[in-house]
């Protein structure tokens, strides 16, 4: 369900603004149950509450890792096009 960066990103302590009194608060970094044999499921249910908790900064996040991922589309001239096409 989540890659391996993204398990770095949400285990890592973060500083999560919240609407109530001092307008932030620290998430603190958590362990890789991963090492203590702890089940897939169980871990995917930590890492989908810390990514829920940090709600837009893992949403930016994930955004720039797919944008990392995808090719870029080619750019092509039209007079290169054409000329490829042989149309005259």
């Amino acid at each position: 369900m989540f890659t391996e960066r993204e398990i770095k990103f949400l285990i890592q302590p973060h500083k999560v603004e919240t609407a109530d009194r001092g307008g932030s608060r620290t998430l603190s970094a958590a362990q890789d149950l991963r090492e203590l044999g702890c089940p897939t499921n169980i871990f995917n249910r930590v890492l989908e509450s810390r990514a829920r908790k940090l709600g837009s900064k893992f949403a930016e996040f994930r955004n720039q890792q797919h944008a990392e991922l995808s090719p870029s589309a080619p750019t092509t001239d039209l007079r290169s096009a054409l000329a490829a096409e042989r149309l005259f």
